[in-house]
């Protein structure tokens, strides 16, 4: 659900089937964002926390070709990690 007047809202879901990530959503009335947080040994994860837009877009936290760029700002991250 939206808040009235397009406030944002997040929800928390438990986890995936597999229980390696818990699974968030922050929601506008034009917009979400997924965002999948590592959990148990999936912590150790090179990418970190793993990000899902409404225009499709994918993001990761960390910079895991270490050229310094980190996370979706760098595609090479992102292509790594999903």
């Amino acid at each position: 659900a939206v808040a009235a007047g397009g406030s944002s809202l997040a929800s928390a879901y438990t986890s995936t089937a597999e229980g390696f990530y818990n699974i968030s959503a922050t929601l506008t009335d034009n917009a979400f964002t997924l965002q999948a947080n590592p959990t148990g040994d999936q912590v150790k994860d090179k990418c970190g926390y793993l990000t899902y837009d409404h225009v499709g877009k994918k993001g990761v936290e960390k910079d895991v070709d270490g050229d310094g760029i980190a996370g979706d700002a760098d595609a090479d991250d992102v292509k790594a990690c999903w």
